[in-house]
């Protein structure tokens, strides 16, 4: 809770921009400086290098002022606060913030990193043992754990797992001999029953996946021989309930694959998707808030296919004509608009309207095949690229803004991170014992 209205006090110019004014919020004694800036059709409350953009056309109605100046927009905003329309309940780490708006629910806020990522460099090598020998493949894993550690997992090439604390960069549990083969993939999924982090670890050639307790690296599940007789190259958490599912791909050259299955914590199989008997490169969930519905998205041979879960029906294939393999997807999320930014082998990236599959723009990043993306703030995405580097694009401008060399080989795996010191910045990973690469703004 905010502390008393002689707590949000401190007004002062924030440089000589007469659209900016910065304010002081005391909460718990702690300082938070927040900067106010009013543009044509919004207000964005900002924190540090983070803020929140409230739009006046579709927010709430609180927010639905046409005042001209920065000064009246100021005093409307610190109003709000002084008058507890608006209170400040808590700011988690700088990322998060939770706001109690007067006749209305509770609101989380993602506090979005304003950092842009043209002046990103290589820093150093994370590691010198990690482990992956196929574009299919993220041997790593990075997520911030129900302690606020961030953690790395990584696989090395005699099937060990090796758990690092990112910021401290030391390494704080090793488990060998975790699979009879290689390991393929990781996902992390925060486990909200038992209130713990769980790491799924994949062996494409075992066909096995193995869920890990990451408190104490106790082995929870074992599946294995999932398919019949093709290979497991992708594996996906889906939350339904608060309850976790597993989403296991199939994949099978010389004959029809096997077709999707859900399996619950138990290990039991309760589902099989209808119609899915593809050759996938790779599977996701996508939950849309909005419309409340899980999404699992596959990239094949021919396509990339969306299914809607709760009706066990495809909801959409997204194809065109002369298209190469599918390797792999990331979905943006912007102003309610959902896009799916499929890598194909091709040298494109494809960018399709999600919910009326229609392509919005094809833009050609490299004469080779595409492995891996993340998004940067929305209007950035980071693809990686079999020529031995990532290249940086501007979505609004459809073009590549920057390429980002290593040294001998391809980059298979591509992740966003908000290091404590350094912001927002990006690990990597390539083919083979090519270590993981740790890149700052």
């Amino acid at each position: 809770m905010i502390n008393n209205n002689k707590d949000i006090s401190n007004i002062t110019n924030y440089s000589n921009n007469e659209n900016i004014k910065e304010f002081l919020l005391i909460k718990n004694n702690s300082k938070y400086y927040f900067l106010v800036i009013k543009q044509i059709n919004n207000i964005i409350i900002k924190c540090k290098n983070y803020y929140i953009d409230l739009n006046l056309d579709n927010i709430f109605q609180l927010f639905q002022i046409n005042y001209d100046s920065i000064e009246e927009s100021f005093i409307y905003i610190i109003n709000l606060f002084n008058e507890e329309k608006i209170i400040i309940m808590e700011i988690i780490d700088n990322e998060m913030i939770k706001l109690s708006i007067k006749n209305a629910t509770n609101i989380c806020f993602n506090l979005i990193y304003s950092a842009e990522p043209n002046n990103l460099i290589y820093f150093f090598n994370i590691t010198k043992d990690s482990f992956s020998s196929s574009p299919m493949e993220n041997t790593f894993s990075i997520f911030k754990s129900i302690n606020n550690i961030v953690y790395l997992i990584y696989a090395t090439k005699d099937k060990t797992i090796k758990c690092l604390n990112l910021f401290k960069n030391k390494i704080i549990a090793e488990i060998k001999n975790a699979h009879y083969k290689f390991i393929t993939n990781f996902k992390h999924y925060y486990d909200y029953n038992r209130k713990v982090d769980i790491i799924m670890s994949i062996s494409s050639d075992d066909n096995e996946i193995k869920l890990w307790n990451v408190n104490n690296w106790e082995c929870i599940l074992h599946l294995n021989k999932i398919n019949k007789g093709g290979n497991l190259l992708s594996a996906c958490f889906l939350e339904e309930n608060k309850n976790f599912l597993i989403v296991t791909s199939n994949f099978e050259i010389f004959s029809d694959p096997d077709s999707i299955k859900i399996y619950n914590d138990k290990g039991n199989i309760i589902k099989e998707i209808i119609n899915s008997r593809d050759n996938t490169f790779f599977i996701e969930v996508f939950f849309d808030k909005i419309k409340s519905i899980n999404y699992i998205i596959t990239c094949n041979i021919n396509f990339v296919k969306s299914y809607d879960y709760s009706k066990n029906i495809i909801y959409h294939k997204y194809y065109e004509c002369n298209n190469s393999y599918h390797n792999s997807f990331v979905i943006n999320c912007c102003n309610n608009i959902v896009n799916l930014i499929e890598l194909c082998n091709d040298g494109n990236i494809r960018i399709w309207d999600f919910h009326l599959n229609i392509l919005l723009n094809k833009i050609k990043v490299d004469n080779n095949g595409l492995t891996s993306a993340c998004i940067w703030n929305d209007n950035y995405i980071l693809v990686g690229c079999k020529n031995k580097g990532f290249k940086l694009l501007e979505l609004n401008e459809k073009k590549i803004k920057k390429l980002l060399k290593t040294k001998n080989n391809i980059i298979y795996a591509i992740e966003i991170i908000d290091h404590p010191k350094y912001g927002k910045s990006l690990i990597t990973q390539g083919t083979f014992f090519e270590q993981i690469k740790f890149w700052i703004n």
